[in-house]
């Protein structure tokens, strides 16, 4: 995790069951935590990359921590 207040990413890790449920159907989770957290939110695998500020990439990790 990165502490670069300027735009930066972040990864973070999921298990199979965990991913299905972050991505939602047709991707409809990842779509509401971008568009909530004001972060880009990508899967590639089972890991998340996420884009944006410092605040916005917490407010992201905050979000999917939630699920």
């Amino acid at each position: 995790q990165s502490e670069r207040r300027g735009f930066d990413t972040d990864r973070m890790i999921f298990r199979d069951d965990e991913l299905s449920y972050a991505l939602g159907k047709d991707g409809a989770t990842r779509k509401k935590l971008e568009l909530a957290s004001g972060a880009i939110l990508q899967y590639v695998g089972h890991v998340a990359f996420i884009g944006g500020t410092l605040k916005e990439r917490r407010r992201c990790r905050e979000f999917v921590n939630w699920l």
